[in-house]
Parts: C-alpha cells; structure tokens; sequence
C-alpha cells in the first residue's frame, strides 16, 4: 500500500511537471491558411475568389485577423476587385484536433467599383459564405509529426492569443 501510494505521488508530480504550453506560431498558422487559397466560390451570376490573405493575431481582443484580396467576376462580364478583413475567435475542438474560427464578422469590405446601391448585398452574400467556410474548415489540424502536438491532442486545455503566437495550454487533469 506504501509502495502504491509513492507511486501514484511520483507519477502525479512527474504528470504534472510535464505540463507545458506549446506555440503555433503566426507563420505556421499563415502556411495552413495559405494551403486553402486561392478559393473560388461560383454562384448563379457571379463567381468570388478570395485570394492573397495575410493572417493576423488580435492579442487584445484574443481573436485573428484574415486580410484577403477578392475578385468578382460576373455573368455580364465586369470585374470587380477589392480587398475585405475577416476576424473572428479561435476554437479548438477535440473531437478532432482542430482549429476552427467563430463568430466571424467582417470587419472590411472595400470595393472602389462595386455601385453603391448592390454593395450591402453583396457583402451579406460574402458574409454568409465566409462563415460557413470557416466554421467549417479548421485552421489547423494537431498531427502526429512532433511529441508537442501528439501531446497537445491529450492534454490541451486552453488557448491563448498573442502578437505573434497561439499559445495551447496543456495540462494533464
């Protein structure tokens, strides 16, 4: 009984002393996103393609920051090009070891182009595919290619944004 109990101490202490926090850094996160653009959505009378998006992390807010390029292209043959700014909160989800983002909102939306008077239109059409394709679609996906991340898929717990990390929490209980 003794022996049983020291050990169930040692490994409490050793479990706990393994507890750590992992990084993913802004560049590793960019190289995930940058692995789904460009994107084309086509639709009845137009088609979006979002394009050259820059990733940026909101400390402050503990959110991220997506800086797209985006091109209209429709039926009638005009162009129209601009640039748009989604943000929204990270999620981790277990189930699947992945990264998801929330709450989208765009927060930019910027076509010199576009009349004025189709513009709240087409913005909330944006907006509505937008969210579906990043509540769907993770960020990022925990593999099994690092001993950090192998462990992050056990004992994650929270996760924290700063300027230029995601911060994952780890901690065994």
């Amino acid at each position: 009984m003794k022996y049983g109990l020291t050990f169930l101490l040692t490994l409490f202490i050793s479990l706990s002393s393994q507890a750590q926090n992992i990084y993913f850094t802004k560049d590793d996160l960019q190289k995930e996103l940058d692995r789904y653009l460009p994107v084309t959505e086509q639709q009845d009378l137009f088609s979006l393609t979002v394009a050259n998006s820059t990733l940026d992390l909101l400390e402050d807010q503990q959110r991220l920051s997506i800086h797209s390029h985006v091109v209209i292209n429709t039926v009638f043959g005009t162009v129209h090009k601009g640039r748009m700014r989604v943000d929204g909160k990270l999620r981790y989800q277990q189930s699947n070891h992945s990264f998801y983002v929330d709450e989208p909102r765009i927060t930019e939306f910027h076509f010199a182009d576009l009349p004025a008077f189709v513009k709240p239109q087409v913005q909330s059409f944006v907006e509505g595919l937008l969210t579906t394709a990043v509540t769907d679609y993770p960020l990022y996906t925990l593999t099994e290619k690092s001993f950090e991340e192998s462990m992050a898929k056990m004992m994650l717990k929270s996760i924290k944004i700063k300027e230029d990390s995601v911060i994952a929490a780890l901690s065994p209980f």
